[in-house]
């Protein structure tokens, strides 16, 4: 029913990731500098919820792109023909406008 692999491997990453909560519990709060309890929510906030949504965006939107170009390819639009001639003479390659 489960493959022997990923559950070996959950459990190994479960039993270190217990481990190593229990062994960062045991640093006492002193032992970090004053400014590192202002910095770490303010980091926490940052990635959370700002680098996120911005990288979802990005990540989105380049799929996006992907796609419609991909679509466009496809379909065998002129004007991306004709686009595609003039940047590779502008390159130097032998202008083939008609594919």
């Amino acid at each position: 029913m489960f493959n022997k692999v990923t559950y070996r491997r959950g459990v190994i990453e479960g039993v270190t990731l217990y481990t190593l909560g229990r062994l960062g519990a045991l640093i006492t709060p002193a032992f970090f500098p004053d400014w590192v309890y202002v910095a770490a929510p303010l980091l926490f906030l940052v990635l959370q919820y700002l680098l996120g949504q911005i990288l979802t965006v990005v990540v989105v939107g380049a799929v996006a792109v992907g796609v419609y170009l991909s679509g466009v390819s496809l379909l065998r639009v002129e004007e991306i023909g004709l686009m595609k001639g003039i940047v590779l003479a502008r390159l130097g390659r032998r202008n083939k406008i008609f594919l």
